[in-house]
């Protein structure tokens, strides 16, 4: 009876009726749902001091053990991050400076929030320190496709602007190439 109902609910999610984010209690594993495909994703945690966080890792279409590349990407990780947080958070400034009277019409739009309420969600940009206080580290996520060289992984953060689309970057050669919507994490 339990076999025929995991098969009913995996059927129904593949046809989008329940959303698929499984792990099995007894392994780091989960399967994600993408498109018309399930992938496995193996997942760690690490520490993310600069923001005084622990965050989940994520090995994108992986099962079992991950490479030697993205055990690579893992350490490089937590050994640079100290060194990765100023770039990164200097990116997430110039982007959000960019973005910021975009975002400004939209929340303004209603005239639902005074001056003093919008910039609990929607700081006027003055430095990147100060943006720190209004984003948050979700998860990284690592790739398992050999084309990745060392260094390329991107994190998700979550921010009090955007809280449906969440804020994305992507790292390559252990250094900030883009700083977008959260989207931007799904990288192939």
């Amino acid at each position: 009876m339990i076999q025929i109902q995991l098969l009913l609910i995996s059927f129904l999610s593949v046809f989008g009726f329940f959303p698929v984010n499984v792990c099995h209690p007894l392994q780091d594993q989960q399967h994600e749902k993408t498109s018309d495909t399930i992938k496995k994703a193996v997942t760690l945690v690490a520490p993310f001091k600069a923001f005084d966080t622990t965050i989940t890792v994520q090995f994108v279409n992986t099962s079992g053990e991950i490479n030697s590349k993205q055990r690579k990407n893992y350490e490089g990780f937590i050994e640079k991050q100290g060194q990765l947080t100023p770039a990164i958070l200097h990116q997430i400034f110039q982007y959000y400076k960019k973005v910021y009277p975009d975002y400004k019409t939209g929340w303004s739009s209603g005239g639902q929030f005074s001056k003093e309420e919008l910039e609990k969600y929607l700081p006027t940009p003055r430095t990147p320190e100060q943006l720190k206080a209004y984003i948050k580290p979700a998860f990284v996520r690592i790739q398992n496709k050999q084309t990745y060289q060392e260094g390329t992984l991107a994190i998700l953060f979550t921010c009090t602007w955007d809280v449906e689309n969440d804020l994305g970057v992507l790292i390559k050669n252990w250094k900030v190439a883009e700083v977008g919507l959260g989207e931007l994490v799904v990288f192939d």
